[in-house]
């Protein structure tokens, strides 16, 4: 709700800071155009959540063992090469981006809007099942049975790699 009234079109604070740095004539509406309106709602999200990410971030490098690091180096390893090959497959767990919780900010800031350009799964399928007269629960339930199997499929695949990773962690002693 905060951010509904910072991008308000009439009297948000967006619009009289770019007002007063003379970059506009007062009246931007991020949300009229498809590609601002996203980016504005990506921008919402990262900042959202970036304070509980950052505790999962840097809890994960925590746990990347240092021996593994020390041994790369005895091998030659490049900080590439570290990169790719040691911190990314072992922060594996903590890197799938979770993009489905965008829900209510799609409701309250844009309504789905400009047009359908900030829609997302969750809301398609909310105003397929209440958007409009006569209700479509069938197709709602559809899509929603559709957006739990990749959900499901996703979940699954992230299990396979963090039980690889710990495998992996056992085979090499740490």
């Amino acid at each position: 709700m905060v951010f509904t009234y910072l991008l308000n079109l009439s009297n948000g604070a967006l619009n009289s800071a770019l007002h007063g740095l003379g970059l506009t004539d007062g009246r931007t509406d991020v949300f009229a155009n498809r590609w601002t309106a996203m980016l504005a709602l990506v921008l919402i999200s990262v900042w959202q959540v970036f304070g509980q990410y950052m505790i999962y971030w840097m809890a994960a490098l925590q746990n990347v063992p240092d021996e593994l690091y020390e041994a790369a180096e005895l091998d030659g390893a490049s900080e590439w090469q570290k990169l790719t090959r040691i911190t990314l497959p072992q922060i594996r767990p903590v890197a799938l981006v979770n993009a489905m919780h965008v829900f209510g900010l799609v409701v309250t800031l844009t309504g789905g809007g400009s047009g359908t350009s900030t829609y997302v799964v969750s809301y398609f399928i909310y105003k397929q099942a209440f958007g409009s007269m006569p209700f479509a629960y069938g197709y709602a339930s559809a899509a929603a049975l559709l957006f739990s199997v990749m959900a499901f499929l996703l979940v699954t695949s992230q299990g396979l790699f963090v039980r690889r990773a710990q495998k992996m962690r056992k085979e090499y002693g740490v």
